[in-house]
């Protein structure tokens, strides 16, 4: 069995050690609920939160981590070499027209649908595990974290209908 998010979480120092080792897995790692509940519980020992006395720079690592791991899980399936162009899309999306033409140079608009198709699919994979995530904190920051995709998968949906038309 590979290695857990919760435990490169556990023996990472920072958030940019945890974001690169689990980059590196290629999103060759377990993430179903049971799974998000560990790293949730990893997190919480690391940074405990409460409603009383709330540290938002912890609840952003919180959904940072989340999002990272989200990511990687959308990407599987997506070649390799094309992967850094749509990390870019979902991490700057102030960028996102740019971020899509330089991608747009690299593969043709029925290879972006057809990625577009393999990350709609992987993130309802994992939807579907955050909802069997009992409520309370943990599955706050994953929900916390997901939202943002369901946005960008927007925008890259209507970018690549109005490309169609």
């Amino acid at each position: 069995m590979s290695i857990t998010p919760s435990e490169i979480f556990k023996n990472s120092a920072t958030g940019s050690e945890f974001r690169s080792r689990i980059i590196a897995l290629e999103g060759e790692f377990p993430f179903e609920s049971d799974d998000m509940i560990e790293l949730g519980k990893e997190y919480f020992s690391r940074y405990p939160d409460s409603f009383s006395d709330r540290k938002m720079n912890e609840v952003h690592e919180g959904y940072a981590i989340a999002r990272i791991c989200i990511l990687e899980k959308m990407l599987r399936g997506i070649e390799q070499a094309h992967k850094p162009y749509i990390r870019e899309i979902f991490e700057n999306i102030s960028r996102i027209e740019e971020s899509m033409q330089s991608l747009k140079k690299i593969i043709s608009s029925e290879k972006l649908a057809e990625y577009y198709g393999i990350m709609d699919e992987n993130l309802s994979t994992i939807m579907a595990e955050i909802e069997n995530i009992p409520r309370g904190m943990i599955k706050e920051r994953f929900i916390g974290g997901i939202t943002k995709f369901f946005n960008v998968m927007y925008l890259i949906k209507s970018k690549i209908c109005a490309e169609a038309h």
